[in-house]
């Protein structure tokens, strides 16, 4: 299943909106695999999909915006090689394991103080 992610020109994320990060783990994965992003938008995603020009975000139920997205990817596949490169330069430097490890650790230790 990997190798037809890895193949793909997009990762798809459409949630419906909700009050957490949905879809974050996906965000994540296509990020460390340099694959550009057409998401949902999500105030509690961690990252600005738009502003890190790794992706492009669509409100929630908006279908003409989801066509029009996938039409870009598809129809300009320089941007989206960009877009793929700043998501993995992005996974490299703030989306990795040990910045994960560090955050994990640090609510560890919250809970254990308690």
């Amino acid at each position: 299943m990997s190798k037809l992610v890895n193949k793909s020109q997009c990762v798809v994320i459409c949630c419906f909106p909700a009050n957490y990060t949905v879809g974050l783990t996906t965000v994540v994965e296509a990020l460390a695999l340099g694959i550009p992003l057409i998401c949902t938008k999500n105030v509690q995603m961690p990252m600005d999909i738009d502003h890190e020009h790794c992706g492009i975000t669509v409100e929630p139920g908006d279908m003409g915006g989801w066509e029009k997205a996938v039409n870009y990817i598809a129809e300009n596949p320089d941007v989206a090689s960009d877009m793929g490169r700043r998501g993995r330069e992005l996974a490299e430097k703030v989306y990795n394991l040990d910045n994960c490890a560090k955050d994990v650790s640090a609510v560890l230790k919250t809970l254990i103080k308690k």
